[in-house]
């Protein structure tokens, strides 16, 4: 495999194990031991480990190496309040190109209690409307805290109910022409999800016990 591939499979590969906590919050990320997991050589694990801290998705502790971030209540609030900045604000902007309906996720089709499911679903919506500006800047950005949230709202079903109906609600709302209703169910998701990140980071850490 070319030295360029091998970054790139590490790289993605990293990102996948953030997101499905692979490797936990707040553990350390060891070069030899992901190049021997990856089959890949030290080097482009590096560059990968660098260029993730540099997007934001995992900490560069100077001195000590790379850590996965951890997640603590007060970082989980500082995640959701930039996330809801850059969604509010993508929502905000009127579209150079007709961005077409924002997809409602549908009850009938997904099992109530698949966290994943609510997750890409979640991921999906927030990506539409990001996609909106068409800013590649804030696309990029918002990836990096939608990977930084993914093992968050793994569990957020486990702390509050009725995920699936508030997002098709959110949905609907999005997509009914009131920018005035709409930037309110926005402010109204992440007002719920700051006042319940101490729970889902006590949730997460009675799961992994």
């Amino acid at each position: 495999m070319a030295r360029r591939d091998q970054f790139g499979a590490a790289r993605e590969a990293l990102r996948i194990w953030i997101r499905d906590g692979v490797v936990r919050p707040g553990a350390p990320l060891i070069v030899g031991d992901i190049a021997a997991e990856l089959h890949v050589s030290a080097t482009p694990v590096r560059e990968a480990l660098s260029r993730l801290a540099g997007e934001g998705l995992i900490e560069d502790r100077r001195g000590r190496g790379y850590f996965v971030h951890r997640l603590e209540a007060a970082d989980l609030q500082q995640v959701f309040e930039l996330h809801r900045l850059y969604v509010t604000g993508a929502f905000a902007t009127k579209p150079l190109i007709d961005a077409g309906q924002l997809p409602a996720p549908a009850l009938d089709d997904q099992p109530l209690d698949d966290a994943l499911a609510l997750r890409g679903a979640t991921e999906v919506l927030f990506a539409q409307i990001v996609r909106r500006p068409r800013n590649a800047v804030l696309r990029g950005r918002h990836r990096t805290i939608a990977d930084r949230l993914a093992f968050a709202r793994r569990i957020e079903p486990l702390v509050l109910e009725g995920v699936w109906p508030e997002l098709q609600a959110l949905a609907v709302c999005l997509n009914s022409g009131d920018d005035t209703a709409g930037r309110s169910a926005l402010e109204h998701y992440h007002a719920r999800r700051l006042a319940a990140a101490p729970a889902i980071v006590h949730a997460a850490q009675v799961a992994d016990d």
